[in-house]
């Protein structure tokens, strides 16, 4: 997969994303889903930065952190798309509540 995301991020692109990274069970699968997670959430669209968060996101990303705490790849993915989420202001306290700022 190329570093770029995709212009017309649907929801099943989404849903996928997330998925992807809850069902990962060892690090390197985590850092590929929590990469592919941040560049979704990166691209600057409001809306989907919202969606995503709605849909579980964050949760996941925060999961997959606590869950490879020992793998910089992890953390450092999980800090992007964390940070990407918090573009949106309306996410920023639902970032702080699951955990995603210690």
């Amino acid at each position: 997969m190329d570093n770029e995301p995709s212009e017309n991020t649907g929801t099943d692109e989404v849903t996928e994303a997330i998925e992807q990274v809850r069902a990962a069970r060892s690090p390197e699968s985590a850092a590929n889903g929590l990469r592919d997670l941040a560049l979704l959430v990166c691209n600057d669209d409001h809306a989907n930065m919202i969606k995503t968060a709605t849909a579980g996101g964050i949760e996941a990303v925060v999961a997959a952190m606590r869950a490879h705490v020992g793998s910089a790849e992890v953390q450092q993915w999980g800090c992007s798309a964390l940070s990407s989420f918090s573009c949106a202001e309306e996410n920023r306290s639902e970032v702080a509540a699951a955990g995603g700022i210690e």
